[in-house]
């Protein structure tokens, strides 16, 4: 008698979760669950006061808002903050 038996695997499935890095107001982004290529949200309700967002690092490289990432593993998304331009104040005239 063969006993003969098949192993059939599912695809793995691998988790962006996002990190908000300092900011003190909103939510990070849900995380995202799945196989291949995903789509980077933008901040969502996250701010920063003083800061402008400015997309997210992946081990090291930059992704913008909207950026294709290819899942291979599961990693975190940190939020990239830079200083805001201050709005100058206009001179007074004596």
């Amino acid at each position: 008698m063969t006993l003969t038996l098949n192993c059939i695997a599912g695809a793995a499935t691998f988790t962006i979760s996002f990190d908000a890095n300092g900011a003190n107001s909103g939510s990070a982004p849900s995380s995202i669950t799945g196989t291949g290529a995903k789509t980077l949200p933008n901040q969502g309700t996250l701010a920063k006061t003083g800061s402008t967002f400015g997309g997210w690092t992946i081990g090291g490289t930059v992704y913008g808002s909207g950026a294709s990432y290819t899942l291979s593993s599961n990693v975190t998304a940190t939020a990239i903050w830079t200083a805001a331009t201050p709005t100058p104040t206009p001179t007074p005239t004596p």
